[in-house]
């Protein structure tokens, strides 16, 4: 019981820090014809010339034309994931615990009677399906990635718009 504990603590230490990694929206980067690479919470403004991002606590602007890669971060899904997956894993443990179910037999032979086994199982299903379902929520938004290098100053512009418009 005690090793199934440590597993326990162990894997929901894990969780947490995978949450703090990977739980929040990393917004934008923009990388221009220089080499510099600018990494922003969200697009600020734009007008014909310029695009104004938000990079932490500074207001950042560059010219529209000197953009050649811009990559919008996609979401993690990560407590999404969790739910779903914990709820999941509980259900197929108890399940295959419940269905798997024979009283121990034997001169010494002791059990938990039923519904122990099925309870340690539900337990134990539900922390895999936690871990699991968030790996899963948290990489299910891919990356959009726009090259820009060989395109049009009023494409760029107009693209800039629409991911303005979808913050």
């Amino acid at each position: 019981m005690k090793s199934s504990s440590n597993l326990l603590s162990g894997s929901l230490l894990l969780v947490f820090l995978c949450t703090a990694a990977m739980g929040q929206d990393k917004g934008l980067t923009a990388i221009t014809a220089g080499g510099d690479t600018l990494v922003a919470y969200s697009l600020d403004s734009l007008t014909n010339e310029s695009l104004y991002m938000k990079c932490g606590a500074a207001n950042e602007s560059v010219p529209i034309d000197s953009v050649e890669t811009l990559i919008r971060h996609g979401r993690s899904h990560f407590w999404s994931g969790a739910w779903i997956g914990s709820g999941t894993g509980a259900l197929v443990g108890f399940i295959a615990a419940y269905a798997s179910y024979e009283e121990p037999k034997g001169p010494i032979a002791v059990g938990i009677g039923p519904g122990g086994e099925e309870m340690v199982s539900a337990i134990l299903g539900a922390a895999a399906g936690f871990i699991i379902g968030g790996v899963i929520g948290a990489v299910s938004e891919p990356d959009e990635v726009y090259h820009l290098s060989s395109r049009s100053h009023q494409y760029r512009v107009t693209l800039m718009r629409f991911l303005l418009s979808k913050q």
